[in-house]
């Protein structure tokens, strides 16, 4: 036998030497989607599903949407006119919390524009102006100055 010979992957793969599947496949829940950007307006279309519940760890689909930055599920779970753009969470957290303290302008604008409660307080008393100002995000403070929220509300700290 010639030890100095090469086979190509294609010789590998039709006698079997080699994977041919990367990874298992990964099912994903419906939040996780929803974080990922992965959701689609035909998912949405199901009168059984409820994208408005909680999942385990308390927070809604548009909580999970919301932290990541995700337009386009924002605008998809929104559209579906089933979610609560001010659910709460654990600690009284909204999803425009969540989408301020990311620095998330145009889902700020968006929850706004439709009816999310820009005075809303966490646990600690923080609102989504706050969580914007104290970690720098300058147009996420913009959106939400244009509802005037109160900006005399005191925290915990």
């Amino acid at each position: 036998r010639n030890t100095n010979s090469k086979t190509t992957v294609l010789t590998n793969f039709q006698r079997g030497n080699t994977e041919k599947q990367f990874c298992d496949e990964i099912h994903l829940t419906f939040h996780e989607r929803a974080g990922q950007g992965e959701l689609t307006a035909d998912q949405l279309k199901s009168t059984v599903l409820n994208p408005d519940l909680n999942d385990k760890h308390g927070f809604t689909s548009l909580h999970w949407a919301c932290f990541y930055g995700q337009l386009s599920s924002v605008e998809l779970l929104i559209a579906t006119g089933r979610v609560d753009v001010n659910s709460l969470a654990p600690d009284l957290v909204t999803p425009l919390h969540l989408a301020a303290a990311g620095g998330h302008h145009e889902i700020v604008g968006l929850l706004i524009q439709n009816n999310a409660n820009p005075n809303s307080v966490d646990i600690v008393g923080n609102t989504p102006l706050m969580y914007a100002s104290a970690l720098n995000h300058p147009h996420t403070c913009k959106e939400l100055l244009k509802k005037f929220p109160d900006i005399t509300t005191e925290n915990e700290h």
